[in-house]
């Protein structure tokens, strides 16, 4: 995980191709659904998200952190 900004409400993930979204591998900022989301990662963590679609808009739904 590149970035965590709690006051925007939002995680920059560097991913691979999310076939559910059909979005191609990069590094983008997404929305978190639940801000609870974000104490469970920390900056420089290697993660596991799930993501969707809210209000038209990228958001991460679920995330744990890869030991």
């Amino acid at each position: 995980m590149l970035a965590i900004d709690r006051k925007a409400g939002e995680i920059a993930i560097r991913h691979g191709y999310l076939p559910e979204l059909s979005m191609d591998a990069m590094s983008m900022y997404f929305l978190v659904a639940d801000p609870a989301l974000f104490d469970r990662v920390r900056k420089g963590d290697r993660v596991k998200f799930r993501a969707g679609l809210i209000g038209g808009k990228f958001a991460v739904v679920a995330i744990e952190r890869i030991r």
